[in-house]
């Protein structure tokens, strides 16, 4: 089924925002918490109302927690951010506790990226983050989800209502099938250790993911 062109420009505009919110979500994922980071990712937070980045500001401790969260293992505030080990794992008692990883969540994860021509290799960032990024990431699926997103908004712009249509189911296959399913208990995970940048990243995140499919199955069930 064929989208009229008002259709084809409200298509244009949801996607293109929610291209750069999770662009900016990933960016706070892949980065030093910069003033520019932080400034992106309070900016497409305010666009939602949403004000909990509004008091950060850049430091040498958020700076320290950064590297606490995703690369000090020996840290109270590391935590896995990949979709295989977080999959089964969960918080007990106010305490975090994981299971074996699920490789077969990652499989299907590189499946969904090679489907729509995603590499997440491509991706830009701290050096660190960037060269161990695992594909089912926290920070690679949300850029992956910006990408399909991206791909939705080019599509429509140009005309191309297949194509546009083709984006937007992929993107709500891959949040039922992948990010809706974990993206909140990693929210609480990441709140085990108080509510620090990265709690608040996280639990921002779940909230776009549930926003998001809510929104594409909207959309879906409009073009039946």
């Amino acid at each position: 089924m064929s989208i009229d062109s008002q259709a084809l420009a409200a298509t244009s505009q949801a996607s293109r925002g929610m291209s750069t919110v999770y662009e900016a979500v990933a960016e706070a994922l892949l980065n030093i918490p910069s003033s520019t980071v932080i400034a992106d990712l309070d900016r497409v937070a305010s666009a939602m109302g949403d004000d909990r980045f509004a008091g950060v500001e850049a430091s040498a401790d958020l700076e320290q927690r950064f590297y606490n969260r995703f690369f000090i293992s020996s840290s109270a505030y590391h935590i896995a951010w990949s979709e295989s080990s977080v999959w089964n794992s969960g918080v007990v008692d106010e305490k975090i506790e994981y299971a074996s990883p699920v490789p077969s969540r990652k499989a299907h994860v590189i499946a969904c990226y090679e489907e729509a021509g995603f590499n997440y290799r491509k991706l830009t960032g701290y050096e660190i983050a960037v060269s161990t990024l695992s594909p089912d990431a926290f920070a690679s699926e949300l850029a992956f989800m910006s990408y399909l997103h991206d791909g939705a908004a080019r599509a429509a712009e140009a005309g191309d209502s297949t194509s546009a249509q083709a984006n937007l189911h992929l993107a709500k296959q891959f949040l039922e099938q992948h990010l809706s399913r974990w993206a909140s208990r990693l929210a609480e995970m990441a709140a085990v250790a108080g509510d620090d940048f990265y709690a608040r990243i996280a639990a921002f995140a779940a909230d776009v993911v549930a926003l998001d499919l809510q929104q594409l199955k909207e959309v879906e069930s409009t073009l039946r």
